[in-house]
């Protein structure tokens, strides 16, 4: 539908849908988060103690107050918090009358809790027929291992993704790492959001709604695409940092690959054509050991990685890690800066597009935020500028039946 005006969706694009969010922690809040942040209601449901995530942190002081978990203050912005016991009576039927008038409900609870309650997408659809239930299991509702716990770490490493992450260079491992956070848990939030979306996009057309069952198993291994295509097109595992070196037949993909340690950090760098390794030689002013025959070749550089490593890291070493990125970048060589957080914090680029969003807390106090990472036409986005509700703050709408404000 073409509209001329501009700002078309004054309230965001999801202004007038109520979601329900039952779960905790990571997935299911973060699912929230971006429905918020597209303009929904999103009411969340937590224990009579909270989201397990309250207690989590980390904690801006020594003071582990509920209210205070920088976990939960990011995950949870611009949503109202009510508290229920689901083995109260009462708060079962509080809970279905809120449901009446929802559109949505995400959950992320182990497999059979929520149909133990009655809360199963079933029971729940009887009471609103057009219902959109979305549910976040480790491995799905089905299959050997739907009955499994599991948790990002689980994931993490049953989906192979951090059997890529051995690094080269000066940081070198042989054994798979785990990355920073909480990674298979953002991915299968992601995940459930673009399913519900769609679900939502489908119930405008057909009056429906339905269950969406997101495996968090899944949503990670659709992340390592490239290199299941590399074991199947050379019927072979590509990873090979677990064979000796004398019996791989063929040279990596990635000759030069990994990270090079700069004076306030790292820059991670990948000459790997011959046209871009002339260039890289370039730029550090063609070093003696680069006339060497065993660096002439990509095989050659690979088969002395360790050595070629250690020559370039002598170059690296005395600059700075943004200005080694720029010049490769000014002579078409593939580097970066591997920043921090604080290097985050006070990124120009970042900055310039207003990403951060600084909010104030009754409790926790004023902080930044990491925002959103688009902007859409014709339509003001909420951006979540409310911060995250205390515990229970909402309960009011418990005894309202739920209604609509």
């Amino acid at each position: 539908m073409v509209n001329d005006e501009k700002n078309t969706f004054q309230n965001g694009l999801l202004d007038g849908i109520r979601v329900v969010e039952i779960g905790g922690k990571v997935s299911a809040p973060y699912c929230g988060l971006t429905l918020a942040g597209l303009g929904a209601e999103v009411i969340k449901v937590e224990p009579l103690n909270g989201d397990v995530s309250r207690k989590i942190g980390p904690f801006p002081t020594e003071n582990t107050d509920l209210e205070m978990s920088a976990l939960y203050l990011a995950l949870n912005r611009g949503k109202k918090s009510v508290t229920a016991d689901f083995n109260n009576v009462s708060d079962i039927k509080a809970l279905k009358n809120l449901v009446s008038t929802a559109d949505v409900i995400i959950e992320n609870c182990p497999l059979g809790f929520l149909k133990d309650h009655g809360f199963d997408y079933q029971a729940l659809s009887m009471v609103n027929p057009n219902l959109i239930y979305g549910s976040i299991l480790p491995f799905g509702d089905r299959g050997p291992y739907s009955s499994y716990l599991g948790d990002d770490l689980t994931i993490f490493h049953m989906s192979s993704v951090a059997r890529g992450m051995a690094s080269r260079g000066e940081i070198v491992s042989d054994r798979p790492v785990r990355s920073d956070g909480y990674q298979s848990d953002l991915v299968s939030g992601m995940t459930a959001t673009t399913a519900i979306m769609l679900m939502i996009f489908n119930r405008f057309k057909s009056g429906v709604g339905g269950h969406v069952v997101i495996s968090s198993f899944e949503a990670m291994v659709t992340m390592v695409v490239s290199g299941l295509a590399a074991v199947i097109f050379d019927d072979k595992d590509s990873e090979t940092s677990d064979v000796p070196e004398e019996s791989q037949s063929k040279p990596r993909a990635g000759a030069i690959l990994g990270l090079l340690p700069c004076k306030d950090g790292y820059a991670a760098i990948s000459p790997r054509e011959d046209s871009q390794w002339k260039r890289w030689v370039e730029i550090m002013d063609d070093p003696a050991w680069t006339l060497e025959e065993k660096f002439a070749t990509k095989i050659g550089r690979n088969d002395n990685e360790k050595e070629l490593w250690e020559h370039m890291s002598e170059w690296t070493k005395t600059r700075s890690k943004s200005d080694v990125a720029r010049v490769c970048q000014e002579k078409r060589v593939p580097c970066f800066p591997v920043n921090t957080i604080e290097d985050l914090l006070s990124d120009e680029h970042l900055n310039q597009r207003e990403f951060f969003l600084t909010l104030e807390h009754p409790v926790a106090g004023e902080f930044d935020y990491p925002g959103f990472p688009y902007r859409i036409s014709d339509a003001l986005l909420p951006q979540n500028r409310k911060s995250s509700p205390m515990l229970g703050q909402d309960n009011n709408m418990l005894s309202s039946s739920g209604s609509p404000e």
